[in-house]
């Protein structure tokens, strides 16, 4: 893996790697927010805090390839097997 790093065919382009960070903030931040239960919306509560900074983030400086492909992202989301089917 370590001689893969330097070689351009398994580079991974900076848009995609944001479009993913992004996926992977917002799905924690939603985690955490339905750990915390109603107490995640108080102002004074850091999951709060927490989850406006991980909305925040997704649209900070984002250029348009990040911008769309968060919006893909989001748009995509289907669910695969409903709770108690």
């Amino acid at each position: 893996v370590a001689d893969r790093l330097s070689d351009p065919e398994f580079e991974i382009p900076g848009d995609e790697i944001r479009v993913a960070v992004n996926d992977l903030v917002v799905r924690l931040a939603m985690a955490l927010l339905t750990i915390s239960k109603g107490s995640g919306f108080l102002r004074g509560d850091a999951a709060q805090r927490l989850v406006r900074e991980a909305l925040f983030f997704l649209v900070w400086s984002a250029p348009q390839p990040v911008q769309l492909g968060t919006l893909q992202m989001l748009a995509c989301r289907t669910i695969e097997h409903a709770p108690g089917d």
